[in-house]
């Protein structure tokens, strides 16, 4: 966990789960994807629409594709790349995102950390593989806590947003049973 100093890491620790215990598992509320994936594949379409039909009203050569196209990168993002939920148990770390699922041993993760660009969005590093990507809400906090008694000595950094949203008075998406 950080220490409140930007880019410090403080390692985390947590009892490791009893044998047959329940699984923790971090789940995105729904609400939360499906406001995701519109806003950042609709939002785009829209703005451009407004921009160059209502504001300026001109045609953009091409511009139904460039909208098109940015439209369908983010959906690719939101669907195929963010994962909403994610479990670990006995070593894997199994996650879903709404188009895609897998499974990586804990052991390939090299580090929890926070996007450079987005500070909601953590990114969990993989060794020999493509990073994961997760929102951080309320419960990840705990969530990167289950990894680490997994993986003890695992670097592991939140966002100051990451942090802030462990304090809100919501619920938490960490779940130490079954998701």
């Amino acid at each position: 966990m950080n220490d409140g100093r930007h880019g410090s890491v403080v390692p985390l620790t947590a009892a490791a789960p009893a044998t047959g215990a329940a699984l923790p598992s971090y789940r995105l509320p729904i609400p939360h994807l499906v406001g995701a994936i519109a806003t950042f594949t609709l939002v785009p379409a829209a703005a451009g629409w407004v921009l160059f039909d209502v504001i300026i009203r001109r045609d953009l050569p091409g511009g139904n594709l460039l909208w098109l196209a940015i439209a369908g990168w983010n959906a690719y993002w939101f669907l195929m790349r963010f994962a909403y939920a994610v479990d670990v148990e006995d070593g894997v770390l199994r996650w879903r995102s709404p188009l895609r699922s897998g499974a990586v041993p804990v052991a390939r993760l090299r580090r929890l950390r926070p996007s450079w660009l987005f500070s909601n969005i953590e990114v969990l590093e993989m060794e020999g593989g493509p990073a994961l990507l997760v929102w951080a809400v309320r419960g990840f906090g705990r969530f990167a806590s289950a990894v680490v008694a997994q993986r003890p000595g695992l670097p592991v950094s939140h966002s100051v947003q990451g942090r802030l949203a462990e304090h809100l008075p919501v619920r938490s998406s960490f779940r130490a049973g079954p998701g």
